[in-house]
């Protein structure tokens, strides 16, 4: 007893949780439990000190923090400047917390854990270190993607430009009665639009693609078509894993993709998109859970396929291209699924008798005004189902 006593007199916690279970902790608490936690712990601990752990939970769990409100706080906490600067370098450098460049005052938030885990894979390629994160992905790919504790999808598809530009002379596409004008009307499902107007275009490796290459399972698509804009490229290209490239490539990289037979994926909001990535059916696991039939995770662009049927020749070609299978080949003949149609619009830009159209949807998902609401929205979703479903144990 007297031992006993003395050790809390020392005012040493009898069953203080480690950093590194906690810092798992909240990774599950955003993404669901992935099966190997072991492994992710370890990645977790030769990646960031303890310390560093500690410093990170100053952070909010939601939204920015202002650079004079953490130095305030960290201050109370007995950290010193150089200590502060030290552990700030590495969770940046790591990608644990990203800045926000304001006017006045810099602000600092933590990074979704799914972003992380991708970033460390881009950073650690080729080493130990990173094949413990390209499991950790592939996990999560695997299990936590079809389990999200969330409603909101993340992604939304864009259709391919082609398919839904205006009509050549000649050329017939039907259109929603009440918008006349695609470009006018809906801007932001323009790839060139969205490039055009971002203040900085970032490139940066597929993540999907490089951890299945990490894992002796490499698919042969083009690795280099993962495109950040604005501050989150900034900050890719500030900590080295992307770098920075012009409209001109931005666009022919998105012509090699649609010919590739990619699927266009941003993130599910208007205005400043913060991503662009080009998904292929063998790695991506969006992909795979729109296959599935998963609303959480994509939603189909605003468009959706309609077949010509008096100019199809049954060639079969588009259901190469159609992989949640609205497109199938039964019997030798074309068959049609719009309920399926993600409105990725490859089997139109891909159709060698221009058979196929985009039409706008009459009715479609949410798409939420910034990036920003839509990340607090499905932070918030995730705490409040992780919640739910260990209060339903």
């Amino acid at each position: 007893m007297v031992a006993k006593r003395k050790h809390i007199e020392k005012g040493v916690p009898m069953a203080k949780k480690d950093v590194y279970e906690r810092l798992c902790d909240y990774f599950s608490l955003q993404l669901g439990e992935v099966p190997d936690r072991n492994n992710l712990m370890t990645a977790f601990k030769q990646t960031v000190t303890e310390e560093t752990v500690n410093f990170y939970f100053l952070l909010p769990l939601f939204g920015e923090i202002k650079e004079s409100q953490l130095l305030k706080k960290a201050k109370r906490k007995g950290y010193s400047d150089i200590e502060i600067s030290k552990h700030m370098t590495l969770l940046i450098k790591e990608s644990f917390i990203e800045r926000h460049r304001g006017e006045e005052e810099d602000s600092f938030s933590r990074v979704f854990g799914a972003f992380v885990a991708e970033n460390q894979v881009r950073k650690k390629k080729g080493t130990a270190l990173g094949k413990r994160y390209a499991k950790y992905w592939m996990d999560l790919a695997a299990v936590s993607t079809y389990k999200l504790p969330t409603k909101t999808p993340y992604a939304r598809v864009l259709a391919t430009e082609e398919s839904i530009q205006p009509p050549k002379k000649g050329e017939k596409i039907i259109i929603n009665e009440t918008i006349q004008d695609t470009q006018q009307a809906v801007p932001y499902d323009f790839v060139t639009e969205l490039l055009r107007k971002s203040s900085t275009i970032a490139l940066a490796e597929c993540y999907c693609r490089l951890s299945k290459e990490m894992a002796g399972e490499p698919c042969g698509h083009e690795k280099e078509t993962c495109f950040l804009f604005n501050e989150a490229g900034r900050n890719l290209i500030e900590i080295g894993v992307a770098r920075e490239i012009s409209v001109k490539e931005a666009l022919e990289i998105i012509r090699r993709s649609e010919a590739a037979g990619l699927v266009h994926n941003v993130n599910n909001a208007e205005g400043e998109i913060n991503f662009l990535c080009n998904c292929c059916p063998c790695c991506c696991p969006i992909l795979g859970a729109m296959k599935l039939g998963l609303k959480n995770v994509s939603q189909p662009s605003r468009f959706h396929a309609v077949i010509d049927w008096d100019v199809c020749i049954n060639c079969l070609i588009c259901v190469d291209y159609c992989y949640v299978k609205a497109l199938t080949d039964v019997e030798g003949q074309l068959s049609f699924d719009v309920d399926l149609c993600i409105g990725c619009g490859l089997c139109a830009s891909h159709c060698p008798e221009n058979a196929i159209n985009m039409v706008v949807r009459e009715n479609f998902g949410k798409i939420y005004p910034t990036a920003s609401t839509l990340d607090s929205q499905i932070q918030k979703e995730a705490i409040i189902g992780k919640l739910t479903s260990f209060i339903k144990k």
